[in-house]
């Protein structure tokens, strides 16, 4: 089997990936990016405390089970292609959001929790400009896999303690870090959050949630140096504000006929 490798997003100066991570079986003679300058700022908001970082970690390690990971094969060139990435839970019965690049132009799409799920699922709508998408799995998850809340506007201001979940080859790892600020464009990206991480994100997507366990967005690029001399990287996301827009426009097609009562992820309002 080839090697996996990471691909890199088409304009970056910064991007470690399309949009944060794609692992990909993809021939080594593939064109190198062609990069393109991004203008970001290089201020750093405090990192958290000890006493905030157990906490985040107490409510990632509370909200795992809803959070899953997604394996999308395709095929590229007549090449076999794999990305692989993180979706977080919508509904109960197995309604969840994905980064769009992850599951555009899959063959298949396979979805699973820890050891006791893992079920087909098939893309129900996309919202390109937010590159954002909707999917629904063919197996219910077992009980207990509730849906996770959307932070409230607090859980976007500046200075706002997170964790992102980051996958990588080794599994799902914590980074802790803070909210830096809104930018309106960095790179192809529109109106995302810039979030400051200790350590280098992993090469395959992530979740950002806060100290309540509420997302607050979902991983979209990471700067393509990783770390910094400090050791920390900085991670841009698509925030909650963005993803509840989506999703309530999303579910007024009348393409969209879920199979299950709809409750748009849980919004809190603090």
């Amino acid at each position: 089997m080839p090697a996996m490798r990471t691909l890199a997003w088409p304009c970056a100066l910064t991007f470690s990936l399309g949009l944060l991570g794609l692992s990909a079986q993809a021939s080594p003679s593939s064109p190198a990016p062609r990069k393109q300058r991004v203008m970001v700022s290089a201020q750093k908001p405090a990192a958290p405390s000890a006493q905030e970082t157990a906490a985040l970690r107490h409510a990632a390690d509370a909200r795992a089970s809803s959070i899953v990971t997604v394996d999308a094969l395709g095929s590229e060139d007549d090449e076999a292609v794999q990305r692989r990435g993180v979706g977080v839970l919508m509904t109960a019965g197995g309604t969840l959001l994905a980064p769009l690049f992850l599951v555009e132009d899959a063959d298949t799409i396979m979805v699973s929790s820890g050891s006791d799920f893992r079920s087909p699922a098939q893309v129900i709508a996309t919202d390109p400009a937010c590159q954002l998408a909707v999917l629904r799995t063919t197996i219910t998850p077992p009980e207990g896999r509730a849906a996770l809340k959307l932070s409230g506007a607090a859980g976007e201001q500046a200075a706002a303690q997170v964790v992102l979940l980051s996958l990588d080859p080794a599994g799902m790892r914590h980074l802790f870090g803070s909210v830096a600020g809104r930018r309106p464009q960095v790179g192809p990206l529109k109106d995302v959050l810039e979030v400051t991480v200790q350590g280098a994100p992993g090469a395959l997507g992530g979740i950002v949630l806060n100290g309540k366990g509420e997302v607050v967005g979902l991983a979209l690029a990471t700067l393509a140096s990783g770390a910094a001399a400090d050791g920390r990287a900085r991670v841009f996301i698509l925030p909650a504000s963005r993803i509840r827009q989506a999703v309530g426009e999303i579910l007024k097609r009348p393409s969209v006929e879920p199979a299950e009562p709809v409750v748009p992820v849980s919004v809190s309002t603090t």
